[in-house]
């Protein structure tokens, strides 16, 4: 892997916005900023370093608008001090307020005395102000503080791009939407097959109304490439992958607290070339970088839920008395546009908008839709029919992407025939014919007993033998699952048996030995 270059600190990150009027957010025109010396880190809390931003008086607790990614229920209180030491004092907050009474809260970085940036929610991450909630949270003993602190500092690695992706974050447009683009990949009869099939979706699903719908706008699914998590779980793997991965981490720390990202993103391609050997771990070596997966995925959630509290705790530093006492939020709503501009809001599966900066227009005018609906007069009206057409664009998009996948499989397999070496014509064989019919049969025995298993079998197959499978245990006709997947007979045949078979009897096998 090509290693991150030192002056870029995470990518997607903007140099600057337009603030618009009513729709609270604009995430076009995005570039790379020239980052500072300083940005050229990332600060690694220290245990041992005293408290500078927070106080022991009484005033009041502030509770922090709460998602579930660290896995429980509780809010987090905070303290505020009216004497504190004003760190990050180059960061200011912009309120907006709207006809409504709705208030945008956008925190700005201040460049000079006279020009302002807009930060992307992922900088804040890097700020003394993380370090100060960092230590507020080592104080709750339900924290687990290693979790977030190794959070913080994986989505410094994140990848957008080959096999090792993490984020998908392509630009789309409505063309995407529409197929146009699956004929770009490869001249074969799939991609045009695929891009009818896909522009037919189109103008059904744009035609359906809110009642009709049925769709797979899995946005987790659609814009990452990691397994989604539960919002509630325990995992004794992953809190020892994470333990064991902040002991390698620590030694990167220079004395003043400070952690070079490239040296992290080089020891995170180290492990994961040598899928995590050395780590003492009760998973099977194969299955390690799954397990790591599963960690981004939580690294990813949690970062989100940790961006929130970070620009909570600054709108609450800069905010009046008044406000410091109760909340800064003067209704539900004021809340949820917060939680879609800094937060993980479930709108968008708990993924922060800072992670998807670069998906192109379409993508933001969506997302500008939402934050609208929040502060007009129909705010609930507006909300449904703009979170309706997100689902929307994304269902689209989620069929798009799984057919440009099959479109770039074939390809690679007709090129893979193409400059293969001619074997010779193999040899007749007498007995093929009675083999072959044996084969069918002993396959018809097995289909009937795999029906009668099917709702504990298909859930725990890999997306690609359940596809394969599913047609056949519907209509239990060999002749008619080849027909649904567009496969000639002895072609499918052939891959269930080859590939299928195997998995499941793998799958039947660990069965039997969990039933004893």
């Amino acid at each position: 892997m090509d290693s991150l270059s030192s002056n870029i600190l995470l990518k997607g990150w903007p140099q600057s916005f337009l603030l618009i009027g009513l729709g609270a957010f604009n995430l076009r025109d995005i570039a790379l900023p020239q980052m500072t010396k300083n940005g050229q880190c990332f600060f690694k809390k220290r245990l041992d370093s005293p408290r500078k931003c927070w106080g022991s008086d009484k005033q009041g607790l502030h509770y922090m608008p709460h998602f579930t990614p660290e896995f429980r229920d509780n809010p987090v209180p905070f303290t505020q001090s009216p004497g504190r030491l004003n760190v990050d004092g180059n960061l200011k907050v912009l309120v907006t307020e709207f006809p409504g009474g709705i208030r945008d809260f956008q925190i700005l970085r201040q460049e000079d005395d006279q020009r302002f940036e807009l930060m992307n929610p992922l900088e804040l991450l890097g700020t003394q102000t993380a370090c100060s909630v960092l230590e507020k949270l080592q104080e709750m003993q339900s924290s687990n503080l290693n979790s977030w602190l190794l959070s913080r500092l994986l989505v410094q690695c994140l990848e957008y791009s080959h096999n090792r992706r993490h984020l998908v974050t392509n630009h789309w447009d409505e063309s995407t939407l529409r197929g146009e683009e699956l004929t770009q990949i490869a001249n074969i009869d799939l991609a045009g097959e695929q891009a009818q099939a896909q522009a037919r979706d189109f103008q059904i699903v744009q035609a359906w109304e809110a009642e009709n719908l049925k769709l797979d706008s899995d946005y987790w699914g659609t814009f990452t490439a990691l397994p989604s998590v539960d919002d509630n779980f325990q995992s004794r793997e992953l809190d020892l992958l994470c333990d064991q991965l902040c002991e390698r981490i620590e030694p990167l720390r220079a004395p003043n607290g400070e952690v070079k990202i490239t040296k992290l993103r080089n020891l995170i391609s180290d492990l994961w070339t040598n899928q995590f050997r050395n780590f003492d771990l009760p998973v099977a070596l194969r299955k390690r970088r799954k397990l790591f997966r599963e960690l981004m995925a939580v690294a990813v959630r949690q970062s989100s839920t940790l961006i929130e509290r970070i620009a909570y705790t600054i709108v609450l530093r800069n905010a009046s008395m008044q406000d410091r006492a109760s909340s800064p939020f003067r209704s539900d709503r004021e809340r949820k546009l917060f939680e879609l501009r800094y937060g993980a809001s479930k709108a968008l599966d708990g993924i922060n908008i800072g992670f998807l900066y670069d998906c192109g227009e379409l993508h933001a005018d969506l997302i500008n839709s939402l934050a609208s609906s929040l502060v007009s007069e129909n705010a609930e009206r507006d909300w449904q029919q703009a979170e309706l057409k997100l689902s929307k664009h994304v269902h689209l998009l989620r069929l798009e992407r799984r057919r440009a996948t099959e479109v770039e499989a074939e390809k690679k397999r007709q090129q893979r025939e193409k400059y293969a070496d001619r074997l010779p014509r193999p040899r007749i064989d007498l007995h093929e014919n009675e083999e072959r019919i044996a084969a069918e049969g002993r396959d018809e025995s097995y289909i009937a007993e795999l029906i009668e298993r099917r709702d504990v079998v298909l859930p725990l197959l890999k997306p690609r033998d359940r596809k394969r499978l599913e047609p056949l245990l519907n209509t239990g006709d060999f002749t008619e699952a080849a027909e649904t997947l567009g496969l000639a007979v002895g072609k499918y045949r052939r891959q269930l048996r080859e590939t299928v078979f195997p998995n499941v009897q793998r799958v039947l096998k660990q069965l039997a030995r969990d039933e004893d």
